[in-house]
């Protein structure tokens, strides 16, 4: 009787090794499917990927990683195509599982941004705002020397906030890390005229002349920039 209860109890471990062997090359084989799903990174492909790694992301610190990663390369599918409103969730999702990504808080700060002038509802938009500038400041923060991230903010301060001053602070910062940023030095020169101060944006403006190439589309603008700041400081 001993004898048959040793042999069941050995029968059943065998079967929770068994069990435990397929279950894990079942998890491996989906996995490393997700994993070739992921780098193919058109859309199909990434919310079948992201729907392997929530099946796995308790029990995997791959599945996490990789589900961070879907959040996100789904995300910029939306995003790149223009659809502000649709990527904005995989992104906030994918922040979810790490919050410290500048990229993705900087991606989510443009969605923000986008949606404001869209929006009718005076409590929704403020909302909006605000987790705009919280968004690209969390980038800042992660990546200091986050250029892009400073010159999206300055001119979001600029044109949705009409605050001048902290418009040209983050636009200065783009400036110290690059100073030859052509859209930063651009909007700088819209700054100085905005502030009153001609000279300082007319500086820009030659100062843009020299950088910018003899064919480029935007000379003729600063030429007509130049000619009515000069007629306005003959004034």
């Amino acid at each position: 009787m001993i004898k048959k209860h040793k042999l069941k109890i050995i029968f059943l471990i065998l079967l929770v090794i068994i069990f435990s062997f397929f279950s894990c090359k079942g998890k491996s084989w989906e996995l490393y499917k997700a994993n070739k799903l992921l780098a193919r990174n058109d859309l199909p492909s990434l919310l079948e990927a992201k729907r392997i790694y929530e099946k796995y992301k308790d029990v995997d610190l791959s599945a996490k990683e990789g589900l961070k990663n879907a959040n996100k390369f789904i995300g910029e599918v939306y995003f790149y195509d223009g659809k502000f409103k649709d990527a904005l969730p995989y992104f906030l999702a994918s922040l979810e599982i790490d919050p410290i990504q500048a990229e993705t808080n900087y991606f989510a700060g443009v969605c923000y941004a986008n949606m404001v002038s869209g929006e009718f509802i005076e409590k929704r938009k403020q909302e909006y705002i605000k987790n705009a500038i919280e968004h690209y400041k969390r980038a800042i923060s992660i990546a200091p020397k986050y250029e892009t991230a400073y010159y999206a903010l300055g001119v979001f301060y600029l044109y949705q906030m009409n605050d001048i001053l902290e418009a040209k602070k983050n636009i200065d910062e783009v400036l110290k890390l690059n100073p030859d940023h052509i859209r930063a030095l651009f909007v700088l020169a819209q700054i100085y005229y905005l502030m009153g101060d001609n000279q300082s944006s007319l500086n820009i403006y030659l100062d843009l002349l020299k950088k910018l190439p003899p064919k480029d589309s935007r000379i003729d603008q600063v030429k007509q920039n130049i000619e009515q700041l000069q007629k306005e400081m003959k004034k």
